[in-house]
């Protein structure tokens, strides 16, 4: 596993074509169950981590970051997988934990296009976690949904002035960003929730 290999197969959905995530579970398990001296265990058990992240196999992912615990390398699964560990980590503990079942059933509505249920159930799972990553991870996930629903309002009143450009997010939306362009701190409540906020007077459901 190379980073070019990753940069050419970098893209999410890549990662959860048929049989890709257990080809890799494959050779890591291979490379975990015969150690040398020359290998990195911890880089490999991190990489494996990762694999499992993309590739939806979240009780694979949280399993390896618990074993992991905090001999953790924020650069080098920056460099493979395009995202902070911690943004990756706060998915996979959504997933896996008391939330798990919520923020399934959001995600669910969101890729059958209902955004704005989606929104709710991420924004109620949110005021109920203590976990620091996965308040990160649900506060990014409701903030990128409010800029969708955002989006989507505006493509349906055309003769509405551009409220986004004049917001100034542009025409590059941090939130819709793909996961592998993500920087830390880019899709925040805190960076972005005020000025979303200022559109509740025409749009109130926007308001979080």
């Amino acid at each position: 596993m190379t980073e070019e290999a990753n940069t050419a197969f970098g893209e999410p959905q890549w990662w959860r074509k048929p049989g890709v995530y257990q080809n890799l579970k494959t050779m890591f398990e291979g490379i975990l169950a015969a150690p040398r001296p020359d290998v990195d265990r911890a880089y490999q058990k991190l990489l494996y981590a990762g694999s499992a992240w993309r590739g939806g196999a979240y009780d694979d992912a949280r399993r390896l970051f618990d074993e992991i615990g905090d001999q953790r390398a924020e650069e080098r699964f920056w460099t493979f997988f395009g995202c902070p560990l911690a943004r990756a980590r706060g998915e996979v503990y959504a997933a896996t934990g008391p939330l798990g079942e919520q923020v399934g059933r959001a995600e669910a509505l969101y890729l059958a296009g209902n955004v704005n249920q989606a929104l709710t159930l991420f924004q109620e799972a949110l005021v109920s976690a203590t976990d620091e990553e996965v308040v990160t991870y649900l506060r990014d996930r409701a903030v990128a949904l409010r800029i969708e629903a955002v989006q989507s309002w505006c493509s349906h009143h055309p003769k509405h002035p551009p409220l986004l450009p004049a917001l100034g997010f542009g025409r590059a939306l941090p939130g819709l960003a793909p996961r592998r362009h993500r920087r830390r701190g880019t899709v925040t409540g805190s960076h972005l929730t005020p000025s979303l906020s200022t559109l509740s007077s025409s749009v109130p459901w926007l308001a979080p």
